[in-house]
């Protein structure tokens, strides 16, 4: 279990939440097999608990993000702290029709992604008022 957690560690290190958008489990235990070798049947638990408390850890941080946020306005993406007047204001400025340029001005959508259907949606709600 400690190997298979300094295989992450070591795949992880140095990159920046937007960098770690879209890993998968089978990705991630992939890379953990390639590093260390096929699991025997009574150890396979090794790599998938090493896995969950990574996605534990991003769970507490984006938690922690959301405690700490302070504003007028909804936070709608907890991996970068960014409001919904952000993103509108976001919009308007650079007339982004899609999450992913979006990302690029506010980095908003491109951690977890859990936010992306909201910033589709803000996205849609500013095309609706021009």
């Amino acid at each position: 279990m400690a190997a298979s957690g300094r295989v992450l560690e070591g795949e992880l290190a140095g990159k920046v939440l937007a960098e770690l958008y879209g890993l998968s489990d089978a990705a991630l235990a992939a890379k953990i097999e390639d590093e260390l070798g096929e699991f025997p049947p009574e150890r396979k638990q090794c790599a998938s608990v090493a896995i969950e408390a990574l996605k534990a850890a991003f769970t507490n941080y984006r938690n922690a993000r959301a405690c700490e946020f302070v504003g007028d306005s909804p936070l709608i993406c907890s991996c970068f702290g960014v409001s919904e007047d952000d993103l509108l204001a976001a919009i308007r400025e650079t007339g982004a029709s899609e999450p992913k340029g979006l990302g690029r001005v506010t980095r908003a959508g491109s951690g977890c992604g859990a936010c992306r259907m909201l910033i589709e949606e803000l996205i849609e709600h500013v095309k609706g008022q021009a």
